[in-house]
């Protein structure tokens, strides 16, 4: 047998026995486990990444994702820029539309709705019904 072989062949022998473990501990030892092993591939693949391949001075996954993340909230407070002032834009348009009308920021109060206003409807007694009269009490006579 030669080294290449007693290599891959030892190889086999630990990769089998560490999942014949994995499947004998319960539950939870298993999510830990499994946790610990994909933290170490982790590190592993950052030192090879660093060192081996040398990339690790070039690209930083961290900065990369602050970068993203404050691209994401700048394109997010746009947004919202843009959604006030159209929102304000439509606000004194129908504000405009309506001359009876006051507004209070984004808040348009109709004149027609104050108590006092001399140029507001008068109130109707309802047509269904005799004056003093009130709904629901027909059967109390």
């Amino acid at each position: 047998m030669s080294l290449a072989e007693q290599i891959l062949a030892g190889l086999v022998l630990v990769t089998c026995a560490v999942l014949g473990v994995r499947l004998a501990i319960g539950e939870t030892r298993r999510r830990r486990f499994d946790a610990a092993a994909r933290a170490a591939l982790d590190r592993s693949l950052a030192w090879w990444r660093t060192t081996v391949r040398r990339t690790g001075s070039r690209r930083d996954p961290v900065k990369e994702q602050a970068k993203a993340v404050r691209a994401a909230a700048r394109e997010a407070d746009a947004v919202i820029r843009r959604a006030q002032s159209q929102s304000r834009d439509a606000v004194r348009r129908d504000a405009a539309a309506r001359p009876d009308a006051e507004v209070d920021g984004n808040v348009i109060h109709p004149r027609a709705f104050r108590r006092h206003d001399p140029a507001a409807p008068q109130a109707r007694p309802p047509r269904d019904r005799e004056p003093g009269q009130h709904p629901g009490n027909d059967t109390l006579h």
